[in-house]
């Protein structure tokens, strides 16, 4: 059985949660709470996918079923090293910037099946991130009360991230299940003909 599926399975059906999240938001009218509440949804969202796959990644790095250098995986674990003035090594939590991030493991998770991912990104997809992760730090660490509140402008650039990151998402999907290939827990090479994928219907959810 491939490695992957029920993680997989899982990431789509979070996909679904967050899709319903954003319904419900957009079917009435959405008080100062919920508008709070997708944000912080969503990016929670993204950032726990992306660690997710990024565990997965380093599941196949543990078992010997793909390898790694040595930066890569300290960049997995998010951990960065150097010497302190005793010479001795020293490490400490090292967080890469969020499209960094994404960039990175989605690039990796590609490279594990055997296929060549890059993520798209236009200028408003540029925009709407950036835009998306200033509110968000807003909501996280407010300095008055005005920073607590989240305008329709303000809900629609990170609504627009989290589509962008989902279309994504579905798009590495969709190409490893039709291109890719992978190891089995055996060593036995998974081809697509005999993989098990996730529902991608799951992850295209709201947006088709």
């Amino acid at each position: 059985m491939p490695v992957n599926n029920d993680r997989l399975d899982q990431l789509a059906q979070m996909l679904t949660i967050v899709d319903q999240d954003i319904a419900e938001i957009r079917d009435r009218e959405p008080t100062e709470s919920s508008k709070r509440n997708i944000v912080r949804t969503i990016f929670a969202s993204i950032e726990g996918l992306t660690s997710a796959v990024k565990s997965f990644i380093l599941f196949y790095h543990e078992n010997q079923l793909h390898s790694f250098d040595n930066g890569t995986v300290a960049i997995l674990l998010e951990h960065s090293y150097h010497l302190d003035p005793h010479g001795v090594v020293r490490s400490k939590p090292y967080y890469a910037p969020l499209l960094a991030h994404i960039r990175f493991t989605f690039s990796l998770f590609a490279r594990i099946h055997n296929v060549e991912f890059t993520v798209t990104m236009l200028d408003d997809d540029t925009h709407a991130l950036s835009e998306a992760i200033r509110v968000r730090n807003r909501l996280m660490h407010p300095k008055s009360p005005r920073d607590l509140s989240v305008a329709a402008s303000d809900l629609r650039v990170v609504i627009s991230a989290f589509l962008w990151f989902r279309a994504e998402f579905n798009r590495l999907l969709e190409l490893t299940r039709r291109e890719g290939y992978g190891v089995t827990l055996d060593g036995r090479i998974l081809r697509p003909d005999d993989a098990r994928t996730p529902n991608a219907k799951a992850i295209r959810g709201a947006s088709d």
